[in-house]
């Protein structure tokens, strides 16, 4: 049994200096790497990719089509092109490339949003004193059922059957005028291309953690 071995996490990024390697070697070692390097291939260890398109670019202007199963059109400059693996058991690279730039967008998306937040917070704490912590999860319960973001200002702020207008809590809402300028935050948010959904959500979790009588 081994006490030890030697391991490369997951996902791991690799450079090496093949300056010194020849054409036919670097097909060799290619060639073997298709089936995997090292130890318990079996067991999914040792899969590799060697220079994958999505590494290749820092802009989202990414544009490649596909030619066959072992590689890539990458619309590189001659001096650019890359050899290519890809295997029938593992996604492509446009898939993964699909993968990583949606999250990029919703990383973007979500600093977004908790940097409009905690403005917004900044600026109008004040006025939501009246507002509880149990007031404030109830929000963010609805900004998480809707399904859309007009859905989701019909359950607040319809001046009649909006949860900012009736019940109980409607007098801590009506206070210094909550409801308006929460809404007109909401608003100003969505002109801006912003989801109401993600900034309620986002300020149901800010507001309680800041909470102030």
């Amino acid at each position: 049994r081994d006490a030890d071995r030697m391991i490369i996490k997951k996902g791991s990024v690799l450079t090496l200096d093949i300056s010194e390697v020849t054409d036919s070697e670097l097909s060799t070692w290619l060639e073997k790497a298709k089936s995997g390097i090292g130890s318990h291939l079996s067991e999914g260890f040792g899969r590799v990719l060697f220079n994958p398109a999505f590494q290749l670019f820092a802009t989202e202007d990414i544009r490649f089509t596909e030619v066959g199963n072992e590689g890539a059109n990458l619309n590189l400059k001659p001096e650019q092109k890359v050899k290519y693996l890809s295997s029938n058991n593992t996604l492509s690279d446009k898939a993964i490339l699909g993968l990583l730039k949606n999250r990029l967008s919703s990383s973007k998306e979500n600093s977004s949003t908790i940097a409009e937040v905690s403005k917004f917070w900044r600026e109008k704490s004040r006025f939501f004193r009246s507002i509880s912590k149990t007031q404030w999860g109830v929000l963010r319960s609805h900004a998480d059922t809707s399904a859309t973001d007009r859905v989701l200002m019909q359950r607040l702020f319809d001046k009649k059957e909006g949860l900012l207008y009736r019940g109980q809590s409607q007098e801590a809402w009506k206070k210094k005028d909550c409801r308006e300028i929460l809404e007109k935050g909401c608003n100003d948010y969505k002109k801006q291309g912003g989801s109401v959904r993600k900034f309620i959500q986002q300020l149901g979790t800010i507001a309680p953690l800041n909470h102030q009588k």
